[in-house]
């Protein structure tokens, strides 16, 4: 997902919260809702696009927002973003009225994606699905776009010393593996949203997918990587 789209998707939060307040009732919003959630538990994870036995894809963006503090000593970057997260859920599809064609569920309602920022100093996204509603569209499409404040590892950038950082931000489920899970990562970071600060400025980022594998275990393990070389002014 290109920078672009996720600038463009979060304006559609915003415009169609504008769109159906002007093109439905509470009465109609409340009827789709309460159909919806009769048909899904947000315990079980719904079916990938192959159907049965699919991994079910996940799309995670990165907005970076600002960094608030960067430890060379400790190796710590602290900073805010916007995560974007999209996916689709079958059992939340409805037939579209001229009326009703999205709505909007609190996520602790409905399975929502359990990323969790692996790297991260203290346990940071377990929280996340008690923020920040979804948008559910008449498709089954669902995006979430909650913000975050984390404290990322770092390690010096070879061939400096406390003048380069390479700062990263590891995510992937907590308890699904791949085979069930299959988290996919946008080709850049979205930088749009960024503000500078004094002290660092970033040369440059890059987003990479892993599939892990462990001797314990046969199945394969995603994490997407956010990575940020940072450079003192």
């Amino acid at each position: 997902m290109t920078p672009v789209l996720f600038a463009s998707l979060s304006l559609l939060l915003l415009s169609g919260l504008h769109q159906q307040a002007e093109c439905s009732t509470a009465k109609e919003r409340e009827a789709v809702v309460r159909e919806l959630l009769k048909k899904s538990h947000r315990l079980v994870r719904p079916d990938g696009a192959g159907g049965r036995d699919t991994p079910v894809r996940v799309n995670i963006s990165l907005s970076l927002l600002r960094i608030l503090d960067v430890d060379e000593l400790n190796g710590h970057m602290e900073g805010v973003a916007f995560l974007l997260f999209t996916w689709s859920d079958p059992r939340l599809s409805f037939s579209p009225s001229t009326n009703v064609t999205s709505v909007r569920l609190d996520p602790s309602l409905i399975w929502t994606p359990d990323v969790e920022l692996f790297n991260n100093k203290s346990p940071l996204m377990r929280n996340l699905a008690s923020s920040n509603l979804v948008l559910v569209q008449s498709s089954g499409l669902i995006m979430w776009v909650p913000q975050i404040s984390f404290f990322g590892l770092c390690e010096q950038a070879p061939g400096y010393f406390q003048t380069a950082m390479n700062c990263t931000l590891r995510f992937g489920s907590w308890t699904y593996n791949g085979d069930d899970f299959d988290l996919r990562g946008p080709p850049a970071v979205d930088m749009s949203w960024y503000q500078p600060t004094g002290r660092w400025r970033i040369n440059s980022s890059s987003v990479s997918r892993h599939v892990n594998r462990f001797s314990c275990c046969p199945e394969p393990y995603v994490t997407v990587e956010f990575t940020f070389h940072l450079v003192r002014n």
